[in-house]
């Protein structure tokens, strides 16, 4: 057995049943051009990739560098990146510690900021940091068509939006932020696809990579530009455009 058995394993229980497996990739806290940023740009080249972009912290800079990426889609990463809840409280930008007409004012502004950098390619789709969200603002939030977090969705929409989630995250934040691992990332993705496939989670829920391309060791760098061609030469993958997860 080698290291994607389990991969292709699940993958022909996919290809029996008359699916395709798919995927989409959220890469997080984007603000300006970087050596890290660049790397990313070389291992996903020719995939599609959505980029959640902290609009106080963007500017022109980043907005030139991706003007030659097209496969590179823009999504709202909050306003500032900054916690606003109390102490001891998990950290949220958008959690139920402010009033919600605030939280909307915030975002109207981070919304602005990016459609005046980025214009047509910014998707309206909201990524909170540390992925959470106050529940009553995720319920009542117009303009956006999804909210990206973390974890298989409960249900397929809140309010007005899609719920456009991710499940496999490659580091392990409470210990060095280090990389969990080949043997742990291609787990949890078969884990994932396979949920999907049984029903076991919502069989439409589009399987969701999510990366930090500022915190990447060295051993995740490699994996990715290792594993990366893999995925997408497989035919019975196939990663979505945000256009397509949205549609």
């Amino acid at each position: 057995m080698t290291l994607w058995t389990p991969l292709d394993q699940e993958l022909a229980l996919w290809r029996r049943a008359g699916r395709l497996a798919t995927l989409w990739w959220r890469d997080d806290d984007a603000e300006a051009p970087s050596p890290a940023l660049d790397r990313l740009l070389r291992v996903t080249r020719g995939l599609p990739v959505a980029l959640a972009v902290v609009p106080a912290g963007a500017g022109g800079d980043l907005a030139h560098r991706l003007t030659t990426e097209p496969g590179i889609g823009i999504i709202q990463h909050g306003w500032q990146h900054r916690n606003h809840q109390p102490v001891g409280s998990k950290t949220a930008e958008f959690g139920d510690a402010r009033p919600v007409q605030d939280s909307r004012r915030d975002l109207q502004y981070g919304w602005m900021a990016l459609t005046r950098l980025f214009g047509s390619r910014v998707r309206p789709v909201l990524v909170p940091p540390w992925n959470r969200i106050d529940p009553a603002l995720a319920g009542d939030l117009p303009g956006y068509a999804a909210i990206s977090v973390f974890g298989s969705r409960r249900t397929r929409t809140t309010g007005r939006s899609l719920w456009l989630n991710t499940h496999i995250d490659p580091i392990r934040w409470r210990d060095g932020r280090r990389f969990i691992g080949a043997e742990a990332f291609v787990a949890r993705l078969v884990e994932h696809l396979a949920a999907r496939r049984t029903g076991a989670v919502d069989p439409e829920e589009v399987t969701g990579l999510l990366t930090h391309h500022l915190a990447h060791d060295e051993a995740l760098w490699e994996f990715l530009e290792e594993a990366v061609p893999r995925l997408a030469a497989n035919r019975q993958l196939r990663f979505l455009t945000l256009d397509e997860v949205l549609a």
